[in-house]
């Protein structure tokens, strides 16, 4: 999970440099996506501790 919010990190500052607003879009859905990822696994993860 934690190579997950890495990912995500990164590409929050890709998105922040890049200039094409097409690839912009594209990463933003990328990026909403790995955050959807990484809350299912935390969600999994607080049931299985419960």
């Amino acid at each position: 999970m934690e190579k997950i919010w890495k990912v995500t990190e990164t590409l929050i500052k890709v998105i922040d440099e890049e200039e094409n607003a097409e690839r912009k879009i594209r990463l933003i859905g990328v990026v909403k996506e790995l955050k959807s990822i990484h809350q299912s696994c935390m969600d999994e993860l607080v049931e299985v501790i419960e």
